[in-house]
């Protein structure tokens, strides 16, 4: 048991061994709960409880009443290098968020 807000640790379940290509090109990655990959296998995301849900919102809405140049996203896939995972909050600078000719993000974000 982790201290701190009583969360329980638990282990990720390896999918399948492929490349990034081939993980963009599957099918329920878009689906709940979330895949990421990492290290060329595909791996089914963690799902949080009712207090990581409830951290996870408090965060985004207070970053967001701050009025500062930053957003939060809750839940945004985004592409570290070889890696695409979903963040469970990602804060970007306003000025940093790529937005497509319709005003939309993309469908990951590049560290």
């Amino acid at each position: 048991m982790l201290k701190n807000i009583g969360l329980t640790e638990s282990k990720a379940t390896a999918l399948a061994s492929i490349t990034l290509e081939q993980f963009l090109r599957l099918p329920y990655i878009e689906e709940s709960p979330a895949c990421k990959y990492i290290n060329g296998e595909a791996i089914q995301k963690l799902m949080g409880g009712a207090k990581h849900s409830l951290l996870q919102k408090w965060l985004v809405v207070f970053i967001g009443v701050l009025g500062t140049h930053y957003e939060a996203f809750p839940e945004l896939r985004c592409s570290c290098g070889e890696r695409l995972v979903v963040a469970d909050v990602m804060v970007i600078s306003t000025n940093q968020i790529p937005l497509n000719e319709n005003g939309d993000t993309p469908f990951s974000l590049k560290e």
